[in-house]
């Protein structure tokens, strides 16, 4: 049974299915420290990796202060291992997107959390580890353009160019989603079989540099590519009753939501941040979602800790700096050197000595990073 979000509560789907732990780190902090301006719910979806202990944590962290549920479970409809054996040996020729078949089998089950929430949930905003929130009251700004818009789904349009002209080939990951709208498209039957891919037939039109999955082989299905480019094939085809993909860009115009941006330095259309921007998605290492992050949310975690009356306004706090699991306490009780054996085994650490020119070193680089002081270091 769906469940519908009134005016007042929102859903917010987390797709953690295929994970980065560290850009996970850093979006699960920024939900944390951003006000979302309306009430909401937040629907957190597991794959099987085993999550690293600061991850844990974070999401432990969400569900204390936010509304949380968690799943580990997706529609129980089997990967066609069988039709993606058979065209590992096809070599397509022209322009298009490689895909191999570990990828299809990694974007299939994020196309079935994707599908999941359409089913379930009449209305959604999707999440990844590759977004970071960039303002409070994100997601009320955010459901008040979803209010204002009619289309499908609200969010950044996927692009390509062609013969110098922008083409649309669907929308991005990461938006507001009416399922109301998608649910009649034959959203589970496009797991078992395939579609003829409309833009195929125009793929050494397009330029390289802007190829997207669209154009990753000659059909589209829930797992030959991304989900967004196969629902928004779905949607023209029944709103022109065409399956012509220069049809589809003469009638149908989606437009760009202008409070997301894209974060990434490889996207060929460029968005900026501005004023207007809530959420940065496509952002594609941990270094740039921090720098995000505090520029924008630099207060935000300590307003909170003052309203929940365990830091007074006057004491000046950096809440966000430093690794946010803290392995080693507060520096409380002497450590043996025994005790931090392999505590850090696969995180950079920093050792510092203790000299004459610590003192005119800027420290601030390190501020983010495990690091060791020592009074003397001796290399053997």
């Amino acid at each position: 049974m769906s469940r519908s979000s009134t005016h007042d509560t929102a859903n917010v789907v987390i797709d953690l299915v295929h994970c980065d732990q560290q850009a996970t780190h850093v979006l699960l902090q920024s939900l944390i420290a951003a006000e979302e301006g309306v009430p909401c719910v937040y629907y957190v979806q597991l794959g099987q990796k085993r999550l690293k202990p600061y991850v844990m944590q974070d999401i432990l962290d969400l569900a204390d202060t936010k509304d949380c549920r968690m799943s580990t479970t997706l529609p129980p409809i089997p990967f066609p291992q069988e039709l993606v054996d058979e065209e590992e040996s096809i070599a397509y020729d022209g322009n298009h997107k490689r895909f191999s078949k570990w990828q299809k089998k990694a974007v299939f089950e994020q196309n079935l959390c994707l599908y999941k929430y359409i089913r379930d949930l009449d209305s959604f905003l999707l999440l990844d580890p590759t977004c970071v929130l960039v303002k409070d009251g994100w997601l009320r700004v955010l459901q008040e353009a979803r209010e204002g818009s009619d289309a499908p789904v609200l969010a950044r349009t996927s692009k390509v160019r062609r013969q110098g002209e922008v083409m649309a080939t669907g929308w991005s990951r990461f938006g507001w989603y009416d399922s109301r709208k998608l649910r009649p498209l034959d959203l589970k039957e496009c797991f078992e079989q395939r579609i003829p891919n409309p833009w195929w037939e125009h793929r050494n039109e397009i330029d390289p540099e802007t190829l997207n999955l669209a154009f990753a082989g000659p059909f589209l299905s829930g797992f030959d590519t991304l989900y967004e480019h196969l629902l928004y094939a779905l949607h023209c085809r029944r709103a022109t009753g065409s399956d012509a993909a220069l049809e589809w860009q003469r009638r149908v115009n989606p437009a760009d939501c202008p409070r997301m941006a894209s974060g990434s330095p490889y996207q060929p259309f460029d968005t900026q941040v501005t004023g207007q921007t809530v959420l940065v998605h496509s952002v594609i290492t941990r270094n740039i979602g921090y720098l995000m992050m505090r520029q924008h949310l630099r207060n935000a975690g300590i307003r909170k800790a003052v309203r929940a009356g365990k830091t007074p306004p006057t004491v000046k706090n950096y809440p966000l700096s430093g690794p946010r699991y803290n392995l080693i306490g507060d520096n409380s009780r002497l450590l043996d050197i025994d005790m931090l054996k392999d505590m850090f085994v696969g995180e950079r650490c920093f050792i510092i000595g203790n000299g004459p020119s610590l003192k005119k070193t800027d420290m601030r680089p390190l501020k983010n990073e495990y690091t060791f002081g020592l009074n003397r270091i001796y290399l053997n």
